[in-house]
């Protein structure tokens, strides 16, 4: 039997209580879609089947890669659109303020429960095409008080406010796992001309077992 799924966040079968498939409805550049989530979808079986053969290839954690960078807070949101991973799909976002990674400034979006998402392309070996790191809202506050206690929003320069960003959490899309994702594509002007290693590769290449 099925259910609504409310949001991309919201209860999946299994937090339901049972072997449920959810059914999401979501629009998309004025078009609806239906998503299911099947908890016994032939997919996801052989995926779990699979075990750490089938684990999403990554770079080794590096205690290096937890940046503080230095940040700019706009004063009011700013919108703006970016293209889907679909050709034709658009997506409306909020970008809130923009860090400064290693000389290339990087724009950051309103993201879920209060953080913000730093959406990126980079020069990395078999990396997706584009990934993107979650900053939780306590990182978001911590930064956005630290530039409140200084003189508010800093659009013009001023003092050095930071926000943590821990790369080693860059993830790719759920696009890149299969054919059906309609997720957002950087902002323009976040490319960066090196490489972040760091985060997980590209899902659809499988990664040599390391030898005993």
């Amino acid at each position: 039997m099925p259910f609504l799924v409310d949001g991309p966040g919201g209860a999946t079968p299994d937090a339901a209580g049972a072997a449920l498939v959810g059914v999401e409805l979501a629009l998309r550049t004025g078009r609806y879609l239906l998503r299911t989530r099947d908890p016994k979808a032939p997919a996801l079986a052989a995926f779990v089947a699979a075990g750490e053969e089938a684990a999403v290839p990554a770079f080794a954690f590096d205690p290096a890669q937890v940046r503080d960078l230095p940040v700019r807070w706009y004063a009011e949101p700013r919108a703006d659109v970016v293209d889907g991973a679909k050709p034709g799909l658009v997506h409306h976002v909020a970008v809130v303020g923009e860090v400064d990674l290693d000389g290339t400034t990087l724009r950051l979006v309103a993201g879920h429960h209060g953080g913000v998402t730093l959406s990126f392309t980079d020069r990395a070996p078999g990396t997706p095409g584009w990934r993107a790191v979650h900053v939780p809202a306590v990182d978001v506050e911590a930064s956005r008080a630290a530039a409140a206690s200084s003189g508010g929003p800093d659009v013009d320069g001023g003092p050095e406010r930071t926000l943590r960003v821990d790369l080693n959490r860059a993830t790719a899309y759920p696009s890149h796992f299969n054919d059906h994702g309609t997720c957002p594509r950087p902002l323009a002007g976040n490319d960066l001309p090196f490489a972040v290693q760091a985060g997980e590769k590209d899902p659809s290449v499988r990664q040599p077992a390391p030898h005993a």
